[in-house]
């Protein structure tokens, strides 16, 4: 199954702590600092469906996704607030 990874030159992939490592090592002199964040949360998220996050994430199995990344899936229906808050 093909998935979407960062990968070196060479092809293969980069586990996240030595992409950080690798990044931080090659980065320019003087720019100002930088976080390397882990996106496949708000990546699994954005999916059109289940099926595509778990396709995105190099899953092998629905359950894992399921269980780690679209937990929560429906969010709550909030009240309008009738009184204009004061700050």
């Amino acid at each position: 199954m093909d998935s979407e990874f960062i990968v070196s030159l060479n092809g293969r992939q980069l586990q996240p702590p030595y992409a950080t490592k690798t990044f931080r090592l090659n980065f320019p002199v003087g720019v100002l600092p930088w976080v390397l964040k882990d996106l496949r949360a708000k990546s699994a998220t954005d999916r059109e469906s289940p099926e595509e996050a778990s396709f995105a994430l190099g899953h092998s199995g629905q359950s894992l996704t399921d269980r780690h990344y679209l937990r929560n899936q429906k969010g709550r229906i909030a009240e309008p607030v009738e009184t204009a808050l004061e700050l």
